[in-house]
């Protein structure tokens, strides 16, 4: 009986509860218990401990002047998961299942929810996600499921450790956004820092995020693994847009926007060195870069440039690329070369544009197809960031994952594989819109059928970069 006994319990405690859902709402008058929206807790932290690991917290629209702290137990891959509760219009799916808790409004969420302070990680497994986002303005933060004030800590040097296997999207992250710097250095604190000397961050994933006005935007210190894509960043006041010391192997950045990043006005601090840059500091003789991947970004610079080392440098990066790029700078002087050092480098494919006089070097084991111009660049419309290509630009042929640019199409189809961060559509390289009958809307007391021409009144609006095939199959 003892041993059954024994045996029960080992059981009970290797299959924990399943996990739960909680709701968090500004202004809730309930029980503050988390089980529906009526008695909804009021602050992110109250949810948060109240949770336990695998459960989802969903978080109305509203204002939440509060640090949190993610700090609670590793158990295994188990996750706290802190996300947007949105209205139908915006996430018809509901992706986690927040309007299944009762008493759910519409009104709950269909605005922002902002997290008014700061956001330290210290354990493992948390994800943050808003949801969305306008995919087609990503400056436009009001539009982020999320709103962190930030800044965002894995700080192992201050905390004593920093988490691991965390993600993090859909979140405009900063102080008030402003394209106006008042500096100086050390007003706005960090975006985002990741590691520290004594201790560093693995398995980090910053996906579809805007960072704004801060010091410096990214800051990884002896991190590895550690992912930034699909994000508007920039408006820093540091040496750079992100920085990386103490080691950062398997850095991997793509598909990224960074404007008017390292901004210096002479009111305050540093040159800036170079928009991205990665390298040991002095004295440090083990760190490592390597494996460092960056491709299909734009860096886009209206304010006058003052790079003084490079636009993209990172060191004792073994077996790293810089692929498909464009670099816009409008106005200065300076340096904006293109530097892996280390073995196995390769830079190919990149476009800049700068000022007559700016430096545009290249180093790596293998620099080629790369492209500069001092005037009249190969763009839309340089003066409004946008960077398409009038025309085709043949470049190197790259396979996946570097066969794709930044609006996601697939390079090559119209057999030039372009430089740059945009692929050049031709008539008949974009994507096929094929509209089936079904979806218009037939005369009234008609019906829709093969053969037969019965839609009325209808107008069709397709948007797409260059010239895309439109087939209606009746």
């Amino acid at each position: 009986m003892i041993r059954i006994a024994g045996l029960l319990v080992v059981m009970l405690l290797a299959y924990p509860c399943s996990a739960a859902t909680l709701a968090v709402r500004a202004g809730a008058t309930g029980a503050a218990n988390g089980t529906n929206w009526t008695d909804a807790y009021t602050t992110v932290g109250a949810a948060y401990t109240a949770a336990v690991r695998g459960d989802v917290i969903c978080v109305a629209e509203g204002t939440y002047s509060e640090n949190l702290t993610h700090n609670k137990a590793n158990s295994g891959t188990n996750q706290i998961k802190i996300v947007r509760a949105l209205d139908a219009a915006r996430d018809a799916g509901d992706t986690y299942g927040c309007r299944t808790l009762a008493n759910w409004l519409d009104a709950y969420g269909d605005g922002q929810a902002h997290i008014d302070g700061t956001v330290t990680i210290i354990t493992n497994y948390l994800t943050i996600d808003g949801v969305v986002r306008n995919e087609s303005d990503w400056k436009s933060g009001s539009a982020y499921g999320f709103r962190v004030t930030g800044p965002m800590l894995g700080h192992a040097d201050n905390n004593g450790t920093c988490g691991d296997n965390i993600t993090v999207k859909y979140a405009d992250i900063g102080a008030t956004f402003s394209e106006t710097y008042t500096g100086p250095y050390g007003t706005f604190g960090k975006g985002f820092y990741l590691g520290g000397f004594s201790e560093g961050c693995t398995d980090w994933t910053i996906h579809r995020v805007f960072i704004h006005n801060s010091d410096l935007a990214i800051r990884l210190n002896n991190t590895n693994n550690v992912l930034i894509e699909y994000s508007l960043i920039g408006w820093a006041w540091s040496k750079e847009i992100i920085r990386a010391h103490a080691g950062a192997p398997n850095t991997t950045m793509r598909y990224n926007k960074f404007e008017n990043g390292c901004r210096n006005d002479g009111s305050g601090g540093d040159p800036c060195t170079a928009e991205i840059a990665g390298f040991r500091d002095v004295g440090d003789t083990t760190s490592l870069y390597t494996n460092f991947q960056f491709y299909g970004n734009t860096i886009w610079k209206t304010v006058t440039m003052q790079n003084t080392d490079a636009c993209v440098m990172w060191d004792f990066a073994d077996n790293s690329v810089i692929y498909n790029n464009t670099i816009h700078k409008s106005t200065g002087t300076g340096v904006c070369t293109l530097i892996l050092t280390g073995s196995g480098t390769t830079i190919r494919n990149n476009i800049r544009s700068v000022p007559s006089g700016v430096t545009t070097g290249c180093s790596a084991t293998t620099c080629s197809d790369n492209s500069n111009y001092t005037s009249s660049p190969p763009f839309v419309n340089a003066t409004t960031g946008d960077f398409h290509l009038t025309g085709a630009l043949a470049g190197f042929s790259l396979p996946s994952p570097y066969n794709t640019d930044l609006d996601s199409n697939i390079r090559g189809a119209d057999g030039v594989f372009d430089i740059g961060a945009y692929e050049f559509l031709v008539q008949g390289s974009g994507a096929i819109a094929t509209l089936s009958s079904s979806a218009l809307t037939p005369c009234s007391g008609q019906n829709a059928r093969p053969g037969v021409a019965t839609v009325c009144n209808t107008t069709l609006t397709l948007q797409n970069t260059g010239n895309a095939l439109l087939t209606l199959n009746s």
